[in-house]
Formats: C-alpha cells, sequence, structure tokens
C-alpha cells in the first residue's frame, strides 16, 4: 500500500456474507434476468484488495476496468455526531465487561444491556416495550441511510482517483459498487398486526430508488447480519415502475429495543 491503510472492512464483508460457492446465498434484483453479470461481479468482488477510500478495489488489466468497492454500516438506533446509539452502547458494555473481568480476583460472570431501541423511564429503571416506537425506528433508518448514503456517493471520485495513484495507470472504466449493510441487532422488521413481520430489504424501497438515481453507483449491495445473504441491483432499477416498491412512510417497524449480554470468564 502506497500511504493508504486497509481497514480490513471487505475481507470482514466476504467473511460473512459470500460462501465459496458465489451463486448460492446471493439474490439478484435486476430488471434483464440475466444473473451472469452479478454473478462476475460478486467473483471480481472476491478477488479485491482490502484498502482505505474506498475499502477495496480490483483492476482488471485485460479490460482496462477499475472496480471500486466501499462499504458503509448503519441501523435503526438514534444517530448524533458522536454515532449510532447502538454503537455507543455496545462499545460501552464491552469496555465495561473488559475492565470487569480485569478486576475481578474471582471467576467472572455478568448481565449488561446494549440498548438499540427506545425505552420508558422511570427513575433508575428503563422499562423495554416490544412492538413500541415503530415509526421512530423507521424515521431513524430512512434518515440513517440516507445520510450515510448521501457522504459516500459525494466521495465517489476521490476513491476513483485515489485507486488510480494506487495501481499507477488510469483505466479507461470505472465500476462503483457500494456495500450497505444494516446492523440492526436481531434484524430490522416490519410490524404486521402489532407482530414482528418480514425483514426490511431495503432495495426494495422506494427510499432507496429515488437516492440511488441521483447517485454515481453503479451497483449496491444489501446485507443484514439478521438474515446473512445478500441482495444485489443495478442501475437498470432506476427505469422500474416505482409503484412496485414499498414506501416506507407507510410502514411502522418492529425492533428488539434491547439486547442482554452474558458474559462469563474463569480467573486462571
Amino acid at each position: 500500500m502506497s500511504g493508504n491503510k486497509a481497514k480490513n472492512e471487505i475481507s470482514a464483508f466476504k467473511f460473512k456474507y459470500i460462501s465459496n460457492n458465489v451463486s448460492s446465498n446471493v439474490a439478484l434484483l435486476t430488471l434483464s434476468g440475466d444473473q451472469q453479470p452479478f454473478v462476475k461481479l460478486v467473483e471480481i468482488f472476491m478477488l479485491c484488495k482490502d484498502f482505505d477510500r474506498p475499502d477495496g478495489y480490483y483492476y482488471d488489466k485485460t479490460s482496462s476496468t477499475l472496480y471500486v468497492f466501499e462499504h458503509f454500516e448503519f441501523d435503526c438506533s438514534r444517530t448524533n455526531r458522536n454515532g449510532s446509539s447502538l454503537r455507543r452502547s455496545t462499545k460501552q458494555v464491552n469496555q465495561e465487561v473488559e475492565r470487569e473481568i480485569k478486576s475481578s480476583v474471582t471467576d467472572y460472570d455478568s448481565v449488561k444491556v446494549i440498548e438499540q431501541g427506545y425505552g420508558e423511564k422511570n427513575g433508575n429503571k428503563i422499562t423495554y416495550v416490544m412492538g413500541a416506537d415503530g415509526d421512530k425506528y423507521r424515521d431513524n433508518y430512512i434518515t440513517n441511510f440516507k445520510k450515510f448514503y448521501k457522504d459516500h456517493n459525494s466521495k465517489v471520485q476521490e476513491y476513483i482517483e485515489n485507486c488510480k495513484k494506487e495501481i499507477g495507470v488510469t483505466p479507461q472504466k470505472a465500476i462503483v459498487s457500494f456495500l450497505v449493510e444494516d446492523v440492526t441487532v436481531f434484524g430490522t422488521h416490519y410490524k404486521t398486526n402489532n407482530n414482528m413481520g418480514d425483514s426490511v430489504i431495503l432495495l426494495f424501497t422506494k427510499q432507496f430508488l429515488e437516492i440511488f438515481k441521483n447517485s454515481s453507483v453503479d451497483y449496491v449491495f444489501f446485507a443484514t447480519l439478521n438474515d446473512r445473504y445478500l441482495v444485489i441491483c443495478d442501475r437498470s432499477i432506476i427505469n422500474d415502475d416505482p409503484s412496485k416498491y414499498i414506501d416506507l412512510l407507510n410502514e411502522e417497524f418492529y425492533i428488539i429495543p434491547a439486547v442482554p449480554v452474558i458474559t462469563a470468564a474463569k480467573k486462571l
């Protein structure tokens, strides 16, 4: 690497979502009906190198084509300039557990809670209600996704220029793919009759279609930890009938608001 330290986000994404048999766990969303270009893209993705700004790239010398891969995560929790409340809560719990294990003189066990949703406060006690606040989670989902997508889209040309410096040539063509990962714990689901319904697949929504149309991105990979598979789309969907896509503003979400973390360690 020439001054760009790899973050290994691409390697982690491959490990989580893509098996050795590329076509076995990749769902393809395209109007053309021809899945082979997607399978080829995923095969190229498996060959790409970890990088930084963008997170990965592959240069095909034969066709003089640069493949750019940029990854970002988002979730349904509240987000401010310090990041999502889910990420902050996870970090805090992990740090607490690490400190307690190090200071413990006996065997250690604990039960802590990672917060990713809304609770009802009564003094020092917080009660989490399953199925509540579905509109708030939905709004967070839309806001967080749009923010991260727009931020990364604004840097596409920078990503291409960084890769050109790294490979030392100007490719005839550049193909940009975003790897978008919903990391909401236990997944993002629609609320159906006050119960947990189907998983939310971002690429099937009007909110995604609108932002994708106005971006510089050729392909989007969408993945969720809960479902463990990929959905991929290309720019052919911008000509699709918008009425076929789900308008998230007409939906509510069902999110698990808090996640218990049980930890145990033996003192050696």
